[in-house]
């Protein structure tokens, strides 16, 4: 079950990292700019935490969802064989 979770949590790391990077890469308003100063702009490393929160946390709970019932299933299913054989 402890790699479900992790290879889970990976995919979810690598998709909000993703989604952040392209939205790092196309700022063409400066929405990544604190005080929405375009002359100098100082990184908003709060609103970046956001929006790859934003990103993480539907996907990890979206595969979660998905996972657990299909484990538990599994795993009834493979019990029931076994009490069979």
């Amino acid at each position: 079950m402890k790699y479900i979770l992790v290879i889970s949590t990976l995919i979810s790391i690598g998709i909000a990292s993703f989604a952040l990077y392209a939205g790092i890469q196309h700022n063409p308003m400066g929405a990544f700019c604190k005080d929405d100063n375009l002359d100098v702009c100082d990184f908003d490393y709060f609103y970046a935490v956001v929006i790859w929160l934003s990103w993480f946390i539907p996907f990890f709970v979206g595969q979660s969802i998905i996972i657990l019932p299909a484990r538990f299933f599994h795993k009834a299913l493979t019990n029931k064989d076994r009490s069979r054989g």
